[in-house]
Formats: C-alpha cells, structure tokens, sequence
C-alpha cells in the first residue's frame, strides 16, 4: 500500500492500514510531515520488519495506463538527521 502526503489524514491512514495491509509507505517529498507531533512520532518508530516499511520514501518513478496507476517505484528518504538502521 502506499499512501501519498504528508498531512494529519496521510499520516493517520497509514498508521490505521499499517494494522492490515502487509507494506505500508508514506510517499512525502520532504522528511519533515505536517501532521500531528503524535502522529509523526509514532510514524518514525514504525519497526522494520514482518514487511512493514517505517520512515519516508520518494516516489522515483510511476506507471500506469488509462488513467489507472500499476506501479509506483519508491526509494529510501532519510528522515533528517536519522542514522542508517538498515
């Protein structure tokens, strides 16, 4: 699943879809979000594993046809001053 922005509502769905969906990425052009300090902070502890993704990602790249988007290709976007956790 990805979900796309930075706001309180973006913030807040991923949190909630983190509890279902297998993969969960927060697509953000900036590493600092506009949603609420709570949501934020519980955003960055997200753990890395059982494939759940925790932190920012930049989309790089999108495919799709006929109005219907297939794929979105994302990278790793640091949170700032984060240090790699792996």
């Amino acid at each position: 699943m990805v979900i796309a922005g930075g706001g309180d509502t973006a913030v807040d769905w991923a949190l909630s879809l983190s509890e279902i969906a297998a993969r969960v990425s927060v697509v953000h052009r900036r590493d600092k979000f506009r949603a609420a300090p709570e949501s934020e902070a519980k955003l960055r502890r997200w753990p890395r594993r059982a494939g759940r993704h925790g932190g920012a990602v930049s989309a790089s790249g999108l495919d799709g046809a006929n109005g219907q988007l297939k794929s979105v290709t994302v990278g790793h976007a640091r949170w700032r001053g984060e240090e790699d956790r792996g």
